[in-house]
């Protein structure tokens, strides 16, 4: 009678953990256009291998069931190209259409896919394009001026006046450069779906598209003002993951614009920003923004949040959480040689893990670049020299 009652409980657990599997597998989303409130897109064909088509109701929503398939496995999704009047449209969110896994709750994971018509998205591009050349020429006109003046000066020498026209050569190859790249970023602006983006960027194109400010447009994107929007962001559990894609998209948006021109260093650092909050919050850096290879290497001060949402710590730790305020700039830990590691725990002074190790606090100050012995937090790994 065990022996049978055994054998049941085997056959019911073996028969709940293959209930999942044999069970069919759903995506469903919604197909609205860009920029017009979220109007949905009625009868559009969303197809995928696997998967009977299926046509967007008059919500623009649709739903895809995958007989042969389980959650978590991988489909790539495609779109018709025409609408039910037969407007012609591309998706301009059709990156995520390839890196797509069905979800465990198709009710609660929904895809959101973002169409325009095309005519419209080419005039919005040739409309940024002429922003953003306007502003390279006006960059180089000023100095192409100078340079041709100093080549017409009749004091010039062979040699200067080479000189200038090696400068100028290099002045129209970089203007040329960024005129290239312009028609890039002109089209990803055209694509900034502003019903889902973050306030920041909805003024920052706002400067573009009004004022044909670009400048004004990377300031409004400011770094500081950035991650205040991510903390914010961080700080609401229900929908995070959502609005942080969200300033992560302005923190893009910002490296586009700054890729018209000689800006490495601030793009460097935005890249750095990236590169904190993801992984911070463990979640893949956005793939148009060039920031993959990016390694967050010290402490970058993050503002304090408004006082509506409580105090949040103003400091990046080495580890790329948040933690109370330090001094110094503390490389990532990593196995050197000669090193060893102390985490710092609560009560942990300097000098009493200089005592610990049998080293000195200058050593722990010099091999952590420590300005102040008293500025270290729980948690926080310590690089140890060994004697």
């Amino acid at each position: 009678m065990i022996m049978y009652l055994r054998f049941c409980l085997i056959c019911g657990y073996l028969l709940t953990i293959s209930l999942p599997v044999c069970s069919k597998a759903m995506l469903q989303g919604t197909v609205t256009f860009l920029n017009s409130g979220s109007k949905p897109a009625q009868g559009v064909k969303i197809y995928a291998f696997g998967a009977q088509a299926s046509y967007t109701n008059q919500d623009g929503e649709f739903s895809l069931e995958f007989p042969e398939r389980r959650p978590g496995d991988r489909v790539r999704i495609s779109v018709g190209g025409k609408d039910e009047h037969g407007v012609a449209f591309v998706v301009v969110n059709d990156k995520i259409l390839a890196s797509l896994h069905l979800p465990s709750d198709p009710d609660v994971d929904i895809v959101e896919i973002f169409v325009c018509p095309q005519e419209r998205l080419d005039e919005e591009k040739q409309k940024y394009y002429g922003i953003f050349a306007k502003d390279i020429y006006a960059k180089t006109e000023k100095r192409l001026r100078k340079i041709e003046q100093g080549i017409m000066a009749a004091t010039a020498s062979t040699e200067t006046v080479e000189s200038l026209q090696r400068e100028k050569g290099k002045l129209l190859a970089e203007r040329d450069s960024a005129l290239a790249k312009a028609e890039e970023q002109a089209l990803y602006i055209a694509s900034i779906n502003l019903d889902k983006a973050n306030h920041l960027v909805r003024d920052a194109v706002y400067k573009l598209n009004v004022e044909e400010d670009v400048a004004g447009a990377i300031a409004v994107l400011d770094n500081e003002a950035l991650c205040q929007a991510y903390l914010k962001a961080s700080g609401l559990k229900a929908t995070a993951e959502k609005e942080i894609r969200q300033v992560l998209d302005g923190f893009e948006m910002k490296i586009h614009m700054l890729q018209t021109g000689s800006n490495e260093k601030e793009i460097q650092e935005c890249c750095k920003y990236i590169g904190m909050i993801c992984k911070r919050e463990k979640i893949d850096p956005p793939t148009a923004s060039g920031c993959f290879s990016w390694v967050v290497v010290d402490q970058r001060p993050i503002p304090h949040e408004s006082p509506e949402s409580g105090p949040i710590p103003a400091t990046w730790s080495p580890n790329g959480n948040l933690s109370k305020p330090t001094t110094g700039s503390i490389p990532f830990p990593r196995d050197d040689a000669g090193l060893q590691f102390h985490l710092v725990k609560n009560g942990d002074t300097l000098y009493s893990i200089a005592r610990k190790y049998n080293t000195s606090v200058a050593s722990l100050k010099a091999s952590n670049k420590l300005d102040n012995m008293d500025m270290i937090v729980v948690g926080q790994r310590i690089l140890v020299p060994v004697k």
